[in-house]
Formats: C-alpha cells, structure tokens, sequence
C-alpha cells in the first residue's frame, strides 16, 4: 500500500513487519534534516519479503515540490562505478 507521500509498505510478509524500522527512519532522518538543513530524504528497506519505503521533505529545493515514495533519481555517471563494482 502506498499514499505515495511518506510511507509505503508492499509484500508477502505484511504491512506490520516493518512498521517499527519504517518508524524510527522516519523519526531519525527528519531530526536529522531538521538539524542539518538537508531538504529530504528517501529510504527504502527489503526484508523477508516485504518493503518499506519512507520520504519526508522536499524533492527539490526550488520549486518545492516534496519528496514521495516514489519519487525517481538519476544515477547518471555513478552507475559505471556500481557496476564495476559488483562485477568485480
């Protein structure tokens, strides 16, 4: 399930696996934007078959438009070295 904005839970294991963790990232990473003026964050993590996802803030910093579950990044030139990197 997914509202898109915040929290996103999807997989076999249940909604109510991960809840806990998704808790304490959300808490964690907005205390630590609010202290050190990042603009926002997403965090995903997979375990035992179910996902959460987790977003707080702004996408992008001048037009304001806020950080969503599933807001997509561009990797660009840093994707040669993870590449390489699992290769080797």
């Amino acid at each position: 399930m997914s509202d898109g904005e915040g929290f996103a839970v999807d997989g076999s294991a249940g909604p109510g696996v991960l809840d806990g963790v998704a808790s304490q990232i959300r808490e964690m990473a907005a205390a630590f934007c609010g202290s050190s003026g990042v603009p926002g964050y997403l965090a995903g993590v997979y375990h035992g078959g179910a996902q959460a996802v987790v977003a707080h803030g702004t996408a992008n910093a001048v037009t304001a438009a806020p950080m969503r579950t599933d807001t997509g990044f561009l990797f660009g030139s840093i994707t040669k070295v993870f590449t390489t990197t699992l290769v080797l």
